[in-house]
């Protein structure tokens, strides 16, 4: 039984020098407390008119007032991505 127990404690010993390195935890993110910025109201696109052929000018003056609208919807929502990036920019650079 004595050469099986040493046996075993040399195993245990070989073994636990094998191991891998434990890296250490990640720290946590940085929480940054931000206002609410302002954000466009959807915009109410006019319907296009399947009765009358695509390059029709009510159709053509439809898609153009549709183009206008959401390009405008979208530079408000870029503003508002813009105020909140100036707003973590503010925060990071307290610390």
């Amino acid at each position: 039984m004595r050469p099986v127990i040493v046996l075993l404690i040399c195993l245990i010993v070989l073994g636990s020098g094998c191991t891998a390195k434990v890296e250490p935890p990640a720290l946590a993110p940085q929480v940054v407390t931000t206002t609410r910025c302002a954000r466009p109201a959807a915009p109410v696109l006019p319907k296009l008119r399947g009765d009358l052929p695509l390059d029709h000018p009510v159709n053509v003056e439809a898609m153009l007032t549709r183009d206008t609208r959401q390009r405008r919807y979208n530079n408000g929502l870029n503003d508002a991505l813009d105020c909140y990036d100036a707003q973590v920019a503010e925060g990071a650079g307290s610390d």
